[in-house]
């Protein structure tokens, strides 16, 4: 669920979420990383559903903590991280064969890796 807050007489902004699980609230000036890695699932009932009324729109919010205890055993992994950063980077390539973006990318994800292992590159 949002928090919003009114900006002006018609303008709303998401300042919050609510896990609709344990209640647990993370905003977003505050709880950054807790804020985006709240999970949201839509659901637009076909005709014909069984377990809920035709024609519905249902919305459910999760953090982090709750999506993986209750979706975790059936999530699989379709594309890694590093899959992901490379077909960027495969797309990106400049015609003197440099990676504009890409290059960026893999530059990130090696001070990243470096970082998790402890190791720390030269300045």
């Amino acid at each position: 669920m949002d928090i919003v807050r009114l900006n002006g007489t018609q303008e709303f902004s998401v300042v919050g979420k609510i896990c609709d699980r344990c209640n647990r609230r993370a905003y977003n000036d505050s709880d950054f990383g807790e804020f985006h890695e709240f999970v949201r699932i839509r659901i637009n009932v076909g005709y014909g559903a069984k377990a809920f009324r035709d024609g519905d729109l249902m919305e459910c919010d999760l953090c982090e903590k709750c999506a993986k205890a209750l979706l975790g055993p059936y999530l699989r992994t379709i594309a890694t991280f590093e899959s992901r950063c490379q077909a960027i980077a495969a797309q990106t390539q400049l015609a003197d064969g440099e990676a504009s973006s890409g290059k960026i990318i893999w530059s990130l994800l090696d001070d990243l890796s470096a970082s998790n292992s402890g190791e720390s590159e030269p300045q």
